[in-house]
């Protein structure tokens, strides 16, 4: 939102205001970005959207930086600015073009000062759980412009897939109290899961316009604003209640595709702390964090923070520069063009991944120092134990010799395939909107040769006084909800500049294109077995409750497809319980289920079996087969690579640690535990072998039973 020409309240009254949002420095990564050699499919339509002359004609004046946004649905796309919405006819027919004064009006009614002096910080999403689209934008108003503090988050949802059938409208008071003051959230950012929109904003006071407040989360259930309703919205400090320590800036929510496992709802990224400074050298490596919300339509969700090492180890992941890039240079020569700082501006989870993209500056290789857009892919098949499985950077090296990325957006269709727009410059290239994308077989790190969705035309000037060019502060892309695999993209791009400067000499010209385009069709490989996993994960066999199987693509299983072998059930002394004949013990797996549409299958172990005991397996060396004949995709391809047999393990009450033995170690632990109940901070659930939420006598006549037993089986 900073540093903008807005329209205020009079269609002829126009004046510059300043509102920063301290910026620290950006956070960085130090990794050569790697290119394949094929580039990335060309644009299949474009359609040229609303430049900086129709702006102003539009509103009486224009607003820089425009904040372009935008949003596919199955028959239009719609695309917002600070101060406009339109929507187009995917065959490029323009059927709205209106200021968002004009379009958010039925929300003014219960403000002071109507209409606000700006609107701010648009963002578009279109929701395809419920065929909607939904546009958020930050609507605000100051004493010193002659009214009153004032802030609402204006939220807007199509009544259909057709934004041309009518909008339902929804304020929500965000001025916040904060130690006695009155603040307002600036860089409110969207996302939606299947129950809820979600928005999330830094706060700043209103005497200063510069200090920071924190952050703060509002949830709004869908039920009731989706049938023209109000929604029950709740106001969250999510740095608080999760209890993360080190402070987050800008939390950027994910857009979901399918459920989460657990009742969990959404995740909030974030690469920049309450400083404004990146997540780097945080105990001597680099992060990013994810904030993970269970329950969010309870009065009270649980907030969990997990920080994501950027490497295999802290001495691998200390790969960033400390300093801000800068701004962009342009191939004409004029004043640099901003590229803001290492804020997240796009999160997106899909089939048990969660995607995001910032700007940051590596510090070795051709991109060194410089502006460059950055995508990470996060694990979350364990929610407690999210895990960094790739990463890397858009260089633009490939577009033009010294040339920086900035303001990325990102999706991710229904294959798997990724893609990211950006806004690239240099020394070599005028200022202009890109794309690149990687599809899901490409090799880790890397994306392929960036095409242009637009490309420059001229220097941009509009600094307003300034050192630099206001640019962005957004770029939009979604993926087509009608085919879930083309992808839009919208960004602005530099006009031929004004044959007329304006009353501070500059004559910059922006302009907005949309461009779509879509991977080839690939003949789509027969699935694979990824992993297994025993119990939570955890290393411990003291319970065995369920066995969960990981698939490469979703699947569907049929009766049998996963069967049970027990091979031994002694726990010896000594020995080895190696060659047992195995006994089917299928009979202790209850019903498989999938929350991610068949990639992750969960098999729990029934209550009571000849070979389970109180929802978990007897003690015993077992092996699990899957077999390839009953697992199938939606194309009818079985499990490649044949029946495939897993590797043994044990379940042996009291093993706290799987070193396939209970001995002293594992005593230590539970005398510890010994006493305390599922309300206290020493339970452990593991050895409590009856599930009555104790750590009691029973239990102890369990574990003693089985001291000094161990199980020597290989493989």
């Amino acid at each position: 939102m900073r540093l903008q020409s807005v329209l205020f309240a009079s269609p002829t009254f126009r004046r510059r205001v300043i509102l920063p949002s301290p910026r620290g420095r950006s956070w960085v990564e130090a990794m050569e970005p790697r290119l394949l050699l094929t580039t990335v499919p060309g644009l299949t339509s474009t359609i040229e959207a609303i430049n900086y002359n129709q702006d102003s004609t539009l509103n009486g004046g224009p607003v820089v930086p425009p904040d372009p946004n935008g949003a596919a649905g199955p028959t239009q796309v719609v695309n917002v600015g600070n101060d406009y919405i339109e929507w187009y006819t995917k065959a490029g027919v323009q059927q709205v073009s209106e200021s968002s004064f004009d379009f958010f009006a039925p929300a003014f009614g219960s403000f002071a000062v109507k209409p606000p002096d700006l609107m701010s910080d648009p963002k578009v999403v279109y929701d395809q759980y419920q065929s909607r689209f939904v546009v958020t934008m930050v609507a605000l108003s100051f004493v010193e412009l002659g009214g009153a503090n004032e802030s609402n988050l204006c939220v807007a949802v199509s009544k259909d897939s057709n934004p041309n059938d009518g909008w339902w409208f929804q304020a929500i008071s965000s001025n916040v109290t904060i130690s006695t003051k009155d603040y307002f959230p600036d860089f409110p950012q969207l996302g939606i899961d299947q129950n809820a929109v979600y928005i999330t904003g830094n706060m700043f006071d209103y005497d200063t316009q510069s200090a920071f407040g924190g952050t703060r989360l509002w949830i709004l259930g869908k039920t009731d604003l989706y049938a023209g309703g109000a929604s029950t919205v709740h106001l969250f400090d999510p740095v608080a209640a999760s209890g993360a320590v080190e402070g987050l800036q800008t939390l950027q929510p994910a857009h979901l595709y399918g459920t989460l496992q657990g009742g969990a709802g959404e995740f909030l990224v974030s690469a920049t702390d309450s400083n404004g400074i990146e997540l780097h050298d945080l105990n001597g490596a680099d992060y990013v964090d994810v904030m993970r919300i269970d329950n969010p339509l309870s009065a009270s969700p649980t907030f969990t923070n997990q920080l994501i090492l950027l490497g295999a180890t802290a001495a691998t992941a200390n790969i960033e520069s400390s300093a801000l890039p800068g701004p962009a240079p342009q191939l004409t020569g004029e004043l640099p063009i901003e590229t803001n700082d290492a804020r997240v501006l796009g999160a997106v989870w899909r089939n048990g991944s969660l995607w995001a993209v910032n700007t940051i500056n590596p510090n070795t290789g051709p991109d060194a120092g410089q502006a460059t857009a950055h995508w990470y892919k996060i694990d979350t098949s364990v929610l407690a134990n999210l895990s960094l499985t790739d990463q890397g950077s858009v260089g633009g090296e490939d577009i033009a010799v010294g040339t920086w990325t900035y303001m990325p957006s990102i999706a991710v269709d229904g294959a798997g395939d990724m893609a990211i727009g950006f806004s690239a410059s240099g020394d070599n290239l005028l200022a202009g909107a890109y794309y690149t994308g990687r599809r899901a077989s490409d090799p880790a790190g890397t994306v392929e040769n960036s095409a242009a969705v637009a490309e420059g035309q001229d220097g941009y000037v509009r600094t307003f006084g300034g050192g630099v060019n206001r640019w962005g502060d957004y770029s939009g892309i979604s993926v087509d909800p009608s085919d879930d695999k083309t992808f839009w993209i919208y960004n602005q791009y530099a006009l031929t500049r004004d044959p007329a400067p304006d009353a501070f000499g500059e004559d910059g010209l922006w302009g907005t294109r949309w461009g779509s385009f879509a991977f080839p069709d690939v003949i789509p490989l027969a699935p694979t077995l990824l992993s297994r996993t025993i119990d939570d994960g955890n290393n411990q066999r003291s319970l065995v409750r369920s066995l969960t199987f990981k698939f490469s693509s979703p699947v569907t299983l049929s009766a049998g497809a996963i069967t049970l072998a027990l091979l031994n059930t002694a726990g010896s002394n000594s020995g080895t319980d190696d060659g047992a004949p195995p006994t089917n013990a299928s009979a202790a797996l209850g019903t498989p289920t999938t929350s991610d549409a068949g990639v992750t299958w969960v098999v729990p172990i029934v209550q009571s079996s000849a070979f389970s005991v109180l929802g978990s397996l007897i003690d015993g060396v077992y092996q699990t087969t899957v077999h390839a004949a009953l697992v199938s995709d939606a194309s009818s391809r079985h499990l490649s690579g044949g029946d495939q047999t897993g590797p043994k393990f044990h379940r042996l009450f009291g093993d706290i640690n799987g070193d396939k033995r209970v001995n002293a170690s594992d005593y230590q632990q539970f005398s510890a535990a010994f006493g305390s109940s599922n309300l206290s901070p020493n339970y452990v659930v593991y050895f409590d072998y009856n599930h009555d939420k104790r750590i009691n006598a029973t239990d102890y006549q369990q574990f003693a039973a089985r001291f000094g037993k161990f199980y020597s089986y290989v493989g």
